[in-house]
């Protein structure tokens, strides 16, 4: 619920332009919906992400209606900035300690409750034909780790963020620490250098990444859109972070931390570990964490 806003009044919501922004925001817009806010109007470049939540209109990249549903629930529309009355960002709150990045974009909502309590969900429909692939590999009894190409940050060309991107050494530890296992390597642009049973580097869709991540048993890779994919699909997470953080000249790049990105590293570290690339301890790390992951599941 949102503090002062009529449930009937057109809300016109946002996050950021990015894959993970709409993510998060898919979440919000769930729980609004639950909570009984029916004319929502989601400001997003990514359709597909939110179709699960059974939208009324969808209008295309030019605004013409492009989809009806007279029995949807809300709106979506192409990405814009302008005339948002609800803006569910984290940026806002980058450089405020004791919440997560998906807490963040709650409370910038305006959620009345207390956003510790928040589950997230994503219910995104997994293609057929990427299901019977995973499904197929995961005949050999081996788990499936769905590996994000490295690349660079928000789809930036300008070095903006290049800090944020982990060391090949680093992701090579912790993939080294899993058990035996199929490696499906997904993501855009140039394939990167870790080697993969499966490499379809600039090969997949959005809808087919996506589906590829949400059937892994463990997704590793950057500070990503995966975060909010894999806390809402409830995935084991393991997230690599460029130590160049730390000094990066502006500070929206030094706020990023595991502490501040990871919902389940705030409340519950068994679904996600987040490790800085110049841990010495990383492969021993992660071979604890992913121990304690069959532990769980055994019980």
């Amino acid at each position: 619920m949102l503090r002062l806003l009529d449930k009937n009044k057109r809300l016109r919501i946002r996050c950021g332009q990015g894959i993970g922004d709409s993510i998060y925001l898919q979440a919000v817009v769930a729980s609004l919906l639950a909570e009984g806010y029916t004319n929502l109007e989601a400001c997003t470049n990514y359709p597909e992400i939110f179709e699960h939540l059974s939208p009324r209109r969808i209008y295309d990249m030019n605004n013409k209606l492009s989809f009806n549903n007279a029995r949807g629930r809300f709106d979506i529309i192409p990405f814009t900035r302008s005339a948002c009355q609800v803006i569910a960002h984290y940026t806002g709150r980058k450089r405020i300690p004791g919440t997560s990045q998906m807490e963040d974009c709650y409370i910038s909502a305006g959620w009345s409750k207390d956003v510790s309590t928040v589950d997230p969900s994503f219910g995104f429909h997994i293609l057929d034909s990427v299901q019977k692939h995973v499904d197929a590999l995961r005949k050999s009894g081996k788990l499936i780790i769905v590996y994000q190409n490295l690349r660079a940050p928000m789809g930036r060309s300008d070095g903006f963020g290049f800090e944020t991107i982990p060391s090949i050494p680093s992701v090579r530890a912790a993939i080294k620490a899993l058990p035996d296992h199929k490696l499906i390597k997904i993501g855009q642009g140039d394939s990167d250098d870790i080697r993969a049973d499966e490499d379809l580097t600039g090969k997949t869709s959005i809808s087919e990444s996506i589906s590829y991540f949400c059937a892994a048993d463990i997704i590793i890779g950057q500070c990503s859109w995966i975060i909010p994919l894999a806390e809402c699909r409830k995935i084991p997470l393991i997230v690599l972070f460029g130590h160049r953080i730390r000094s990066a000249e502006h500070q929206f790049i030094r706020s990023i931390s595991p502490e501040k990105l990871l919902l389940r590293h705030k409340r519950n570290g068994n679904l996600e570990i987040g490790l800085w690339d110049d841990d010495s301890m990383i492969e021993q790390k992660v071979k604890t964490w992913e121990s304690g992951l069959v532990h769980a599941h055994q019980n």
